[in-house]
């Protein structure tokens, strides 16, 4: 299934409940979901985005992600903070801009989660603001009207478990291996 945001605007809200029914019941996997803030004044424009980001704002877990800034001289700047490729990217750009209109306040923060080392819930289907706010909960903190959920990664707890393995298989059967070759 593929939603796209027109589709998304067009299908009303007690359609949401329906569509977690139907992923819960065939076990469907999100492989990815945009979820988007419009700020039509303009009250956090990409500008703050790049002062959050240089403040340490947009840390997670102790690391800085990535970042990226392109101006674009009038056309809608945007400011990207991690990368797409790992899972999880945030996009904060002129959308008024980008459609045409010189003088739009309009920005759009916009995350793009995707299914690399993390399970993304059905509840971001019912609650999107919420995970956006949980992706850097510092960072959009003036998101005050949503409470934070964090989709987690898989990664970390999956190389713990593997390399615990590895251990365990190094003292029960590295001898014998050893041995046999």
């Amino acid at each position: 299934i593929n939603l796209t945001g027109v589709a998304c605007e067009l299908m009303q809200p007690s359609r949401w409940a329906s569509l977690y029914s139907v992923c819960d019941e065939f076990d469907i996997k999100i492989t990815r979901c945009d979820i988007a803030y419009d700020d039509y004044d303009g009250l956090h424009p990409v500008s703050e985005a790049r002062e959050i980001y240089e403040s340490g704002g947009f840390n997670a877990g102790g690391r800085r992600p990535s970042a990226r800034y392109i101006d674009s001289y009038g056309s809608g700047d945007t400011f990207y903070v991690g990368k797409r490729q790992n899972g999880k990217m945030l996009r904060v750009y002129e959308k008024g801009k980008q459609l045409g209109d010189r003088d739009s306040r309009w920005v759009r923060w916009e995350l793009q989660l995707g299914c690399k080392d993390r399970v993304i819930p059905y509840d971001v289907l019912l609650t999107p603001l919420a995970y956006l706010k949980g992706a850097y909960p510092v960072a959009l903190a003036w998101l005050d009207q949503a409470v934070v959920r964090v989709v987690k990664t898989t990664k970390r707890k999956a190389g713990i478990i593997f390399d615990k393995a590895i251990l365990f298989a190094r003292r029960q059967a590295g001898r014998v291996i050893r041995y046999c070759r």
